[in-house]
């Protein structure tokens, strides 16, 4: 029989407090993962995300939407991590910088979607 380990792929929290050590967590029983679904959690923060892409190569969907202490050392981890991400969403993520972007769009030649609206980032950045 299957354990969760090995079958779970999509993983979403949206709305729930989160931590660190809970992502961390996530990413040691769950590393089959391609989708999490982070929307609106409070609590979610740069070294949480990090430790859960760490173990979870294979995601190719994560939504932080809303998640407001996200800053590049997150997307920098992403970015090093999930070479196969495909859809990136950072609404109302304003810690973002186009540095940060410019790292996701060199390491992640799959990427399709990315949501920034609310982030602060301009086109000219872009």
């Amino acid at each position: 029989m299957a354990t969760l380990k090995e079958t779970l792929t999509l993983l979403k929290l949206d709305g729930l407090e989160v931590s660190d050590s809970l992502l961390q967590a996530i990413g040691e029983s769950c590393n089959k993962l391609v989708e999490i679904g982070l929307s609106k959690c409070s609590g979610v923060t740069d070294e949480g995300i990090s430790s859960l892409v760490a173990q979870c190569s294979d995601l190719r969907t994560i939504d932080l939407t809303c998640c407001n202490l996200i800053t590049n050392n997150a997307l920098d981890s992403i970015a090093d991590n999930c070479k196969m991400l495909e859809c990136l969403r950072l609404e109302s993520c304003s810690l973002i910088n186009e540095k940060g972007l410019k790292r996701i769009a060199t390491c992640c030649p799959n990427l399709k979607e990315i949501d920034l609206t609310d982030c602060g980032v301009d086109d000219a950045g872009l």
